[in-house]
């Protein structure tokens, strides 16, 4: 009976010493750039290419000239926005995947029509939002974020202390593992809420083992 008992003992301190080298994160990982970029134009058109991993990705245009600030993806690239390709503006949170609905044509965050600021993206003040985005390395489809404002000049607001630039400023976001879905807002791996239990449940199990070893001694 007590052999019986020392193999299940052996046996739980094995699967728990099994899940307590399980990887957290599950593969995943996720590349934030923090510095913010600042683009600004106060005559002509200001361009800013977004990098990830080693890849062009987008264009992000500010244009005192045409009165709009807009985002256009290289390639194959898109980003998440409506059916006439006004990027959508996430709150922290939102999924961004393959459920999500992504456009590839240029599409204005922001424009001045009749000195009011207008478009999808949020005017008066010039918050930030999350413009979902996905794009190519090589065959790979990866997910990410960009976190940014835009601001086009008009009769009641200056985008900076200077003759008022149309602005756009931006942080970024990617997950590195192909196909896995990014958070708006996410900037690095948190554990599955599923695998604390099994950890807790591995703990005890080596708990138990120790102890009982220690009584047979």
């Amino acid at each position: 009976m007590a052999a019986t008992r020392s193999r299940k003992v052996s046996k739980s301190a094995i699967l728990a010493g099994a899940a307590l080298t399980a990887p957290i994160a599950a593969n995943a990982d996720i590349v934030f750039n923090s510095t913010p970029v600042i683009i600004s134009a106060n005559s002509t058109d200001a361009t800013f290419t977004l990098n990830l991993d080693g890849v062009d990705s987008f264009l992000f245009t500010a244009s005192l000239v045409h009165g709009t600030d807009s985002v256009t993806p290289l390639g194959s690239n898109g980003y998440v926005g409506t059916a006439t390709n006004n990027p959508t503006p996430l709150s922290v949170g939102t999924l961004i995947g393959p459920g999500s609905t992504f456009q590839t044509g240029t599409g204005v965050l922001q424009f001045t029509g009749k000195l009011i600021q207008k478009g999808p993206w949020p005017a008066h003040p010039n918050l930030f939002a999350y413009l979902g985005i996905e794009f190519y390395v090589g065959t790979d489809l990866h997910y990410g974020w960009v976190n940014l404002s835009a601001c086009t000049p008009d009769i009641t607001t200056n985008c900076s202390s200077t003759a008022d630039p149309s602005v756009i400023e931006l942080t970024s976001a990617y997950e590195t593992i192909a196909g896995t879905p990014i958070k708006a807002g996410a900037t690095s791996e948190v554990p599955e809420p599923s695998l604390l239990p099994l950890l807790a449940l591995g703990a005890a199990g080596l708990g138990a083992f120790r102890a009982r070893r220690k009584r047979a001694a």
